[in-house]
């Protein structure tokens, strides 16, 4: 064999080897699909808690099944979990569970109520093992990712319209609360505004529309101020980072003018208190915080802290001595803020160990941002070549010719743009829910909702994704240019 026929055998082996991974970057086989149709139901579940709405839900026992199929999912790839990020949360869940141990089996006096904290440690493992890692290992291509955005934009509309016909709060559980269900529905609020520009007709782009109007509903039911201090950072960076100013800003302005009659009096008069810090809620904020650092700043609590969720059984021992005289006492009550509440429970530890997981998610984020900037730029540079060679009828599509028979490995190349602006668009709207999560964090406590780890996971996958993805398409767009016949 002589060496052009070696040469077009390595062109056509490596054609038919990459278009198959750039394949599996996009789509999915129809086991993959069931198997992610159930993991997305189990988040469903978590997200939005139909069971405590519709009890026969509970009581056919779907949530165990959907936990233990998943579980059992992830337990069949776990070898695919261990990455940097992971390996931090669990050896943080490893420490606070031998504090736990030493302090109700040895010496009670790391962890006070050995109780609370035993139950703040098995939610987050439960939130790990049976809903978070699992897809982990199931993030593996674009429309996977498509899929999920679906969910979260699903889960907004209806916490969303659950929480305007229930006076601001959402289903049972983690969303019990008013300020709780704000900081949901900000969260998830980013997902259908990046969403709005990439619908493929008319009707599609509506049903987004009025899943943001929604959402932005239920957060003026809430009536939560952080929430709403929030919900304006988000938008901020939404408009910064989006690609269709123009059409927000419009809708922004139609928006507002057509909401005003409907926005209730008493939200306006609310939100107006936001600047009065030494009255109401908000000096009862300031006065948990201070008590909570002045917990955190005793030498036997601060560098491991007092423990998960231990902090609320604490507070009375450091409040001021008009507590429990002429004021109720603080014992049993959260401090309202997540950040407080991580340097209380985790101490330095955690504060390090956290702090580094949400630098690393969100750079990783930005870095994927600009990796996917540049991906796009290569890939309108290789349609306006082909474009060009189609226009002027360089591309011979017979058996003989390299750019014709690699003719549908090239069209597949071109098409990926796609899959890079949506990719593009979800890493914003990652990032945009770490805004609302660690803003409106500020003023409640979360640590133990999902939230947290759910933003940390699913970065982490989509990084995952990206970076596997980028070397393929690299690869792909170095060989078309050996395919195109030079100009």
């Amino acid at each position: 064999m002589d060496k052009s026929a070696d040469h077009t055998l390595y062109e056509a082996t490596d054609v038919n080897v990459l278009s198959k991974q750039l394949r599996s970057k996009v789509t999915f086989s129809g086991y993959e699909k069931l198997i992610g149709s159930i993991l997305l139901l189990n988040l469903g579940f978590l997200l939005v808690r139909p069971q405590a709405i519709l009890p026969v839900l509970s009581d056919a026992k779907i949530t165990v099944a959907l936990f233990l199929i998943s579980f059992a999912f992830w337990l069949k790839r776990s070898q695919k979990t261990w990455h940097r990020e992971t390996l931090i949360i669990l050896g943080l869940l490893l420490f606070h569970a031998g504090m736990i141990f030493f302090s109700r089996y040895i010496w009670n006096n790391f962890v006070i109520n050995t109780g609370v904290a035993a139950s703040a440690w098995f939610d987050i493992i439960q939130y790990l093992f049976c809903f978070l890692f699992p897809l982990l290992v199931y993030l593996t291509c674009c429309d996977q990712f498509k899929r999920l955005t679906s969910l979260l934009i699903f889960a907004g509309a209806f916490i969303g319209i659950y929480a305007i016909t229930h006076s601001g709060r959402g289903p049972a559980g983690f969303l019990g609360d008013e300020n709780d269900c704000g900081l949901m529905l900000v969260f998830l609020l980013p997902y259908p505004l990046f969403a709005l520009p990439l619908g493929k007709n008319i009707l599609r782009k509506l049903l987004i529309l009025t899943t943001a109007a929604i959402i932005v509903a239920g957060i003026i039911a809430t009536n939560s101020r952080g929430t709403f201090v929030g919900l304006v950072c988000t938008l901020g960076f939404v408009f910064l980072h989006s690609r269709n100013k123009g059409l927000l800003i419009t809708l922004a302005l139609v928006g507002f003018l057509a909401a005003v009659p409907f926005i209730p009096h008493e939200y306006i008069d609310r939100m107006k208190t936001i600047k009065q810090t030494d009255q109401g809620t908000a000096q009862t904020r300031f006065e948990y915080w201070g008590t909570a650092l002045r917990a955190w700043s005793d030498p036997r609590n601060t560098i491991q802290g007092v423990g998960l969720n231990n902090i609320p059984w604490r507070l009375h021992q450091y409040q001021g001595a008009e507590f429990g005289l002429t004021r109720e006492g603080m014992g049993g009550r959260q401090v309202h803020s997540m950040h407080i509440q991580i340097i209380a429970d985790l101490g330095l530890i955690g504060v390090a160990l956290l702090g580094y997981l949400v630098f690393r998610s969100i750079a990783g984020n930005n870095r994927s941002r600009r990796e996917i900037h540049l991906a796009e730029k290569a890939l309108r540079s290789l349609t306006i070549r082909y474009k060009a060679i189609q226009s002027s009828n360089e591309l011979i599509i017979n058996q003989n010719s390299p750019v014709g028979e690699n003719d549908f490995f090239l069209r597949q190349i071109i098409s990926f743009q796609k899959e890079a602006t949506f990719m593009l668009a979800f890493f914003n709207c990652l990032n945009a829910s770490w805004i609302a999560l660690l803003v409106s964090g500020s003023f409640i406590s979360v640590l133990y909702y999902p939230t947290l780890w759910m933003i940390i996971i699913i970065s982490l996958a989509a990084q995952i994704y990206w970076k596997e993805t980028r070397q393929i398409l690299g690869q792909s767009l170095e060989l078309s240019q050996e395919l195109l016949p030079n100009n």
